[in-house]
């Protein structure tokens, strides 16, 4: 078990994507992380469900 705190593992995270991902890379990952976070929030709160499937054509029906 790690005995560092929190903030430690936070910055060595913020490292590791520095080296992978330029700074505008990670802002359009962050910025997209936060929108898809933001439409789960709502979904989840509005009790919203995915739309039925219509088959496809020529499906054989079971």
């Amino acid at each position: 078990m790690n005995n560092r705190p929190p903030c430690i593992h936070e910055h060595w995270r913020a490292v590791q994507a520095s080296a992978e991902f330029s700074e505008k890379e990670l802002a359009y990952l962050t910025s997209a992380v936060a929108a898809i976070n933001v439409w789960n929030r709502l979904g989840a709160a509005f009790r919203w469900t995915p739309p039925m499937r219509k088959p496809a054509a020529g499906a054989a029906a079971s």
